[in-house]
């Protein structure tokens, strides 16, 4: 009832008759003030007074009930160890394609090869369970399509000049913005699951625990709403996967974004550091980096430096 309860008092401007909403949701008096009392204790601050109810505020709170339509495939938790985690045992329990692990904190929030990842409250985290029928080989994609999705979002909700780093950073002139973490679990040659992780500093103030680090207050000096961003980016990351399946055109995309092109880097991988003048990126998400004795190295993975 409350996802429907909190639809009609925000189109109604916040406020309605009673009467009305007992119309409108088609329950008793008592239903209706178990729901109130539901929400209130969320966070909610819903008030009746002349017999008229309003919505006085709301937490900015990604509660399940926020995503009609989503409610039963977002997991929510205030908070957890990470995302991933959670992300990992839903899958294995058989959790269905798009199911989502979302956190206000985490306490081992994590990057690439294992860093923390600083979660600090006010910031978006979650998860993302995939179910795609593409061989592991092609899995890559789905972290680049969510870079690209996730720039264009920030770009246009929040008017923030954002573009990508090799290969899964959302940076701006100011420092790093978001980060984008990918696992997959295949089992027979097959994906079984990929879980797409992000975090986005969006209303705290980074740690030191992420050098020149920024968040979108900072950038902006206004508060964003956490539970909109997540609603627009998921409904935006889900068309853009029933859409095309050119993946070209994905990849066009990001290199307009990208920061990492066209100017010399450092990659560190677990193995090897490998230093150059990165001009392109290849249909496999490779990073092609020209080296300073004019051969060319195509590096799958690691971390990039900016020289």
């Amino acid at each position: 009832m409350e996802p429907k309860l909190l639809q009609i008092l925000r189109s109604k401007g916040g406020n309605a008759p009673e009467q009305e909403l007992l119309k409108e949701l088609a329950c008793t008096r008592d239903m209706l003030l178990n729901a109130m009392a539901n929400l209130n204790g969320h966070g909610y601050k819903i008030t009746l007074e002349n017999q008229k109810w309003e919505l006085v505020q709301e937490p900015d709170t990604p509660f399940p009930w926020e995503f009609p339509g989503r409610q039963n495939t977002i997991h929510y938790l205030p908070v957890t160890t990470s995302t991933m985690d959670v992300a990992r045992q839903l899958a294995k329990e058989g959790c269905p394609h798009l199911a989502v692990a979302v956190a206000d904190r985490q306490t081992r929030g994590r990057g690439r090869m294992d860093r923390r990842w600083a979660s600090d409250h006010g910031g978006l985290y979650f998860t993302m369970v995939l179910r795609p029928d593409l061989p592991p080989s092609d899995g890559f994609r789905f972290t680049f399509l969510a870079s690209v999705v996730l720039a264009d979002l920030l770009k246009k909700l929040c008017r923030i000049d954002v573009g990508v780093k090799w290969p899964n950073d959302l940076i701006t002139g100011q420092g790093k913005l978001a980060g984008i973490l990918s696992e997959m679990h295949t089992t027979s040659g097959n994906i079984d699951f990929l879980n797409i992780g992000i975090g986005i500093n969006v209303n705290n103030t980074p740690t030191g625990l992420e050098t020149r680090a920024v968040s979108v207050k900072m950038l902006t000096g206004r508060k964003f709403s956490r539970t909109a961003l997540l609603r627009e980016f998921l409904d935006r990351f889900e068309k853009e996967l029933h859409g095309s399946n050119d993946f070209n055109d994905v990849i066009s995309r990001w290199k307009k974004l990208a920061h990492s092109l066209n100017r010399q880097v450092k990659i560190v991988t677990r193995n090897k550091i490998v230093e150059g003048f990165a001009h392109d990126v290849d249909e496999h998400g490779s990073l092609v980096v020209r080296l300073a004795d004019g051969t060319i190295s195509k590096v799958r993975h690691g971390d990039c430096f900016h020289v």
